[in-house]
C-alpha cells in the first residue's frame, strides 16, 4: 500500500487555522423564561441529554462555578472542519437564540454560527444562519438543491455583513427565527434584527 501523504505537503491546507467558540443560554421558540439549554446539569459533553441533542463532533463540556457551556474547538486541519450539536427535534424550532463568544482564533476565517433549514422555497431548502467571527457578524440564505447532475448544490441568496469590530472574548448574543405566516427569516445580534422574506412556493424542508 501507499503511504499517506504528509499533511503539511498538501497545498493549499487549513493547517494554520483554528478557532475556539463557546456557546451558553440557548432558547427555543420564543421562550426567553427558560432556556432550552444552559449546560449546567453536565460535567462532559457525554452527559449531554439526548431528549435535546442527537449528535455532537469536537465539543466538549466546560465548567466553572457551577456554570457550564459548550465549547467547538477545531484545528490542525487539512480541509474544512466542523464542530456541532444538532437539535433532537429541528421541525419543531421556528426560533434559536444564544450566546456565542470566540475564546480564541487564527484569524477571521474561522467562524461560529448558529444554523437551521426553514422551509422550501420550491428549488431547494431554504438554509439559514448567523455568524460570529474575529471581526463581526454576518448573516446568509441558500437554497440548496439536488441539479441535473445529481450532485447538491447551493446558491447563495444574501451574504451581509452586520456588525463590525473586533470580537473575541466577548459574547455576542444572537438569534435567527422564522414566520411561516410572512415568510419571514429575522437574524438578531446584540437587540438589533434584520428581516429576510423568502419568495418562491414555500412548504416544509
Amino acid at each position: 500500500p501507499l503511504d499517506p501523504p504528509v499533511e503539511s505537503s498538501i497545498t493549499p491546507n487549513l493547517l494554520t487555522e483554528s478557532i475556539s467558540a463557546s456557546f451558553d443560554n440557548v432558547y427555543i421558540n420564543g421562550n426567553l423564561t427558560t432556556a432550552y439549554e444552559d449546560f449546567d446539569s453536565y460535567t462532559s459533553i457525554n452527559d449531554i441529554d439526548w431528549s435535546k441533542w442527537n449528535w455532537h463532533d469536537n465539543a466538549t463540556i466546560q465548567r466553572d462555578n457551577g456554570n457550564g457551556w459548550l465549547v467547538l474547538d477545531i484545528g490542525n486541519s487539512v480541509g474544512r472542519a466542523n464542530g456541532q450539536l444538532n437539535f433532537a427535534n429541528p421541525s419543531s424550532i421556528n426560533e434559536i437564540r444564544a450566546d456565542i463568544t470566540i475564546n480564541s482564533t487564527s484569524s477571521d476565517a474561522p467562524r461560529a454560527e448558529i444554523a437551521g433549514t426553514w422551509c422550501h422555497n420550491g428549488v431547494g431548502d431554504i438554509f439559514a444562519k448567523i455568524t460570529v467571527t474575529r471581526d463581526g457578524v454576518y448573516y446568509s440564505v441558500s437554497q440548496e438543491y439536488i441539479n441535473e447532475q445529481e450532485t447538491y448544490k447551493w446558491d447563495e441568496l444574501i451574504n451581509e455583513n452586520w456588525l463590525t469590530g473586533y470580537i473575541v472574548d466577548a459574547p455576542v448574543t444572537v438569534g435567527i427565527s422564522w414566520n411561516d405566516a410572512t415568510s419571514t427569516l429575522t437574524f438578531t445580534a446584540d437587540g438589533t434584527s434584520i428581516p429576510y422574506v423568502v419568495s418562491g412556493n414555500l412548504g416544509p424542508p
